[in-house]
């Protein structure tokens, strides 16, 4: 009996102590983030295209880099990392806003290679068929 009460008491300590963690609302929203993000991406494939720059020129070029998005989006770094975490905290909600992204990235390349006119030239289909090819495999890994 002695062991019953003990048990229960325990278990009793456990369930009163449970507090479900709270995910706090985006600070940015998607208007906001999205384009902030294509062009943190765009700063980054640029960065990484260095290949001459050891690691720390490259991180110091991509802190530079990331200061000055910060200044043209007229973003705070706090809010940035908040609504990062927020979207974390929710998969499904990150997983459509990358999708977003990936949109945008891949809108912005077929404009770039457009211009260029270096290259096989992608039609908006082809991109967009790449855009569905990345939403299946995603939803597959889910």
């Amino acid at each position: 009996m002695l062991k019953v009460i003990i048990y229960s008491s325990c278990l009793f300590l456990l369930l009163a102590c449970y507090r479900p963690l709270e995910t706090e609302a985006p600070i940015l929203g998607e208007q906001e983030i999205i384009p902030f993000l294509v062009d943190l991406h765009l700063a980054e494939a640029k960065v990484a295209e260095y290949n001459s720059l050891t690691v720390l020129a490259k991180d110091s070029l991509a802190a530079e880099q990331y200061a000055t998005l910060f200044q043209i989006h007229q973003i705070e770094p706090t809010d940035f990392q908040q609504s990062m975490q927020a979207y974390m905290g929710n998969p499904e909600a990150l997983q459509q806003l990358y999708e977003k992204v990936v949109e945008a990235l891949l809108e912005h390349e077929l404009k770039h290679s457009e211009r260029s006119k270096k290259g096989k030239k992608r039609s908006a289909a082809e991109a967009l068929e790449q855009v569905e090819v990345v939403r299946d495999s995603s939803k597959k890994e889910n």
